[in-house]
């Protein structure tokens, strides 16, 4: 049954093997845009495991479409980041004095955690810096684009894309993987997975011949 179906199974241990030593592996933009979401360090990591990859790395032409598309806010999203953890601290420390201000000696209850905040500010203004450093991005955009040079899939034509886009409602209506939990987002947007499970499935189809 195993051979008739093998869809259901979970792979055995020689398959996981073959597959991790000969499997083409197709990244979307949000594993491309975690480049700039992750420390650097986590960052390189990542990209060293995609060098690694080598030929075997490749991304649907609507991926790396997306990941163009959304890697200037998605860097510009991550440095407000620091300015909210901030502002909460201020405030959580604001909460503290007003909760304590019936007692008389409220700055000395205060300025332990006043002193805590300012050390991890500190800190957290250290890691700013350092993640600043890639808001021009030019040296981590250009690594990634290195990494898929010739490893980008084919785009669609505008015909084709429009055939896609009326699918793809089709599927939202019937609640039809991919692409259906997407339905809250604008048009064309929320029509992006499932034109990258089409280019999936022609890479599949190339694959095969």
């Amino acid at each position: 049954m195993r051979d008739a179906l093998p869809e259901f199974y979970t792979p055995i241990d020689d398959q996981f093997k073959e597959l991790w030593s000969t499997a083409t592996f197709a990244f979307d933009a949000n594993v491309l845009l975690d480049v700039y979401r992750f420390s650097p360090e986590t960052s390189g990591a990542l990209l060293g495991v995609i060098e690694k990859l080598g030929d075997r790395a490749w991304a649907p032409h609507q991926a790396a479409l997306e990941y163009q598309r959304q890697r200037h806010n998605v860097v510009q999203s991550q440095l407000q980041i620091y300015d909210k953890i901030e502002a909460s601290w201020e405030k959580t420390l604001k909460d503290l004095k007003d909760a304590l201000n019936k007692y008389q000696n409220n700055a000395t209850l205060t300025k332990s955690v006043r002193q805590a905040v300012n050390r991890a500010k500190t800190a957290l203004s250290k890691t700013r810096e350092r993640h600043e450093a890639l808001v021009p991005a030019v040296d981590l955009h250009g690594r990634v684009s290195q990494l898929f040079e010739g490893r980008v899939g084919t785009g669609y034509d505008d015909a084709r894309l429009t055939k896609l886009y009326e699918e793809a409602e089709t599927r939202i209506k019937a609640k039809k993987p991919p692409g259906f939990k997407d339905n809250e987002k604008d048009a064309p947007n929320k029509y992006g997975d499932v034109v990258i499970w089409f280019q999936l499935l022609d890479l599949a189809r190339q694959s095969t011949h």
